[in-house]
């Protein structure tokens, strides 16, 4: 196994983007506001840069729903791609392009980044 030095996360700047949807991380059940929820986290980079060259991200965790109502289908009816009623392959999702908007806002002394739209690509 080979280790790595953790590097300061270095957040996308604010504005509009193009986005990837990059990986699909099964969480498990977490616990959440309203009880103990099976979670998935979305990681979606943008083409901005860091200091080491690699491209710049943002993630989203959502309840892993495919109920209709549920904010994980309409993530993705939101950026084009509706799910459907079947089961759905998340790998096949991978590498989906969308446009999201950023907002960069200060919650106890550090810089967060909000995801304030997503939608398809026009």
């Amino acid at each position: 196994m080979k280790m790595q030095k953790t590097v300061p996360y270095e957040p996308p700047a604010s504005g509009s983007h193009t986005a990837t949807l990059t990986r699909i991380t099964d969480l498990g059940v977490q616990k959440t506001n309203f009880g103990d929820k099976p979670q998935v986290r979305l990681r979606l980079e943008v083409s901005e840069k860091d200091s080491r060259g690699q491209r710049k991200f943002v993630t989203r965790t959502l309840t892993n729903s495919l109920h209709e109502k549920s904010n994980f289908v309409k993530f993705f009816a939101e950026i084009g791609k509706p799910l459907g009623d079947d089961d759905v392959d998340t790998d096949a999702l991978l590498g989906t392009k969308f446009t999201i908007t950023l907002a960069h806002v200060r919650v106890d002394g550090k810089t967060k980044v909000r995801i304030v739209s997503v939608g398809p690509l026009a």
